[in-house]
């Protein structure tokens, strides 16, 4: 499956980390790092980057992640951000795809020979 370069989506998936909704669902995993804890923290990146060694809190991370549905949540609201990139960007990632095959088929041809 091919996949796209992170930074392409970049604006669209920073749009949908400024939704106030993604926000909320922060906060909701951010106090419960603060019940099971007692430390603030506030995304789970912070966890992983300052408390990397520490087992207790990347126990409590999974389990807050898991109680707020934190993948879930990310796959199903960023849907409709990356949707709008997809639509948006169509005829280059046609034209990227059409040269990649272009580019393939030139390769085995330069091969066979």
């Amino acid at each position: 499956m091919e996949t796209i370069p992170l930074r392409a989506t970049t604006a669209y998936m920073n749009s949908f980390a400024l939704s106030s909704g993604f926000y909320s669902m922060l906060k909701q995993r951010s106090v419960c790092m603060k019940e099971m804890t007692d430390k603030e923290i506030d995304y789970p990146e912070k966890a992983r980057r300052e408390y990397f060694s520490d087992h207790s809190i990347a126990l409590a991370d999974a389990q807050c992640r898991e109680r707020v549905d934190y993948e879930g949540y990310i796959l199903k609201e960023s849907a409709p951000y990356l949707t709008k990139f997809l639509e948006e960007n169509q005829s280059m990632i046609a034209k990227i795809t059409e040269l990649k095959s272009v580019g393939e088929n030139n390769a085995q041809k330069i091969l066979k020979d």
